[in-house]
């Protein structure tokens, strides 16, 4: 299969999982709770003024969200289509302002060198294709010094 069609399809498989989960609160408190510093192993005011980016997001926000509760400066989701936007909206709107919404995709991120000081990309690499040219671009928006985090399932 082409990897634009399966990214759209992979895509849309997590839009409904992730709108059909926003409607269970302990589902949404349970994933915006993944997150945090004590299991990153990080100061606990780690995030604090700092910029970062949510690749991949979903339509539910978690990890967005989740650095937004810890005080980030501004937080950057983005998905490959705005499908995500109305939902993560909503479970973001007590952060109103703190936030930027974009779509995109991680083997062309559209953002400068060095821009984020955390970098999340959980379940999103191993659906592109070419998993280590995603690397390359976490990397390359991650200012020196930051952190990029990831998450990518299988084996090979």
């Amino acid at each position: 299969m082409e990897k634009k069609k399966l990214e759209k399809l992979t895509r849309k498989i997590f839009h409904d999982i992730h709108t059909n989960q926003i409607k269970h609160p302990h589902i949404v408190k349970r994933m915006s709770n993944m997150l945090n510093t004590e299991y990153l192993k990080l100061n606990k005011d780690y995030f604090h003024g700092k910029i970062c980016l949510d690749v991949g997001c979903g339509s539910m926000g978690s990890a967005t969200f989740s650095m937004l509760r810890m005080g980030v400066k501004k937080a950057y989701a983005m998905d490959l289509d705005d499908t995500f936007f109305d939902s993560v909206t909503k479970n973001l709107k007590k952060f109103e302002g703190k936030y930027e919404l974009r779509t995109g995709n991680v083997l062309n991120l559209d953002y400068s060198d060095n821009f984020f000081d955390f970098t999340h990309c959980a379940g999103v690499l191993h659906h592109t294709g070419d998993v280590f040219k995603g690397y390359k671009e976490l990397a390359r928006v991650t200012k020196v010094g930051g952190i990029v985090y990831t998450v990518t399932y299988g084996k090979g």
